[in-house]
């Protein structure tokens, strides 16, 4: 979780070899009974630098017990976890 007014969490995935593919503003998690205008989409999208395939974004309301949903299918999420040294450098900004 991001200091933040708004629940907001960093998120890092793997993308190797697919990265192409992924469009971005499918990424989301579906909200039972709200209409898809209210379901999040990642914040902020970027590669971490000095990477393949790795990229990191935020993700506003995230419920971390339920997998993103993308155009390639589900993502699971991994436990929190506290912020890898290889991502200290990031900073969150409201939209």
């Amino acid at each position: 979780m991001v200091a933040a007014r708004e629940s907001v969490h960093l998120i890092e995935i793997e993308l190797e070899g697919i990265e192409q593919h992924l469009d971005w503003s499918s990424v989301t998690q579906p909200l039972d009974g709200r209409d898809t205008s209210y379901w999040q989409v990642p914040y902020d999208e970027r590669r971490v630098p000095g990477t393949s395939g790795h990229w990191y974004f935020f993700f506003h309301y995230l419920d971390v017990s339920s997998p993103l949903r993308s155009n390639l299918g589900e993502m699971q999420l991994p436990l929190e976890s506290p912020l890898p040294n290889h991502l200290r450098f990031v900073r969150y900004e409201e939209p």
